[in-house]
């Protein structure tokens, strides 16, 4: 089973502050299982979306089509591997 965390654990564990994690949830770029209640999936996807910020400069535009783009890569590779069952 997969930590559960709270938005204020998420924020700590993230570096970001509250209003912005919000404003990533408002832009469905993180689809947490409940708006207090977050796994490590979650934190996975923050750290991967301030990385893409940051480290390769991906602006407000880009970062939904990327998200959709690795959501896309990973739906595949679990088709895959349930094919070679």
């Amino acid at each position: 089973m997969s930590a559960a965390f709270t938005l204020i654990q998420i924020c700590e564990l993230s570096g970001l502050d509250e209003p912005t994690v919000t404003r990533y949830v408002e832009r469905e770029w993180l689809r947490p299982v409940t708006r207090s209640k977050w796994d490590q999936e979650d934190l996975a996807r923050i750290r991967f979306i301030v990385e893409l910020q940051q480290e390769f400069g991906a602006n407000e535009e880009a970062i939904p089509i990327i998200l959709h783009l690795v959501d896309q890569i990973h739906y595949f590779r679990g088709r895959m591997q349930d094919l070679a069952k």
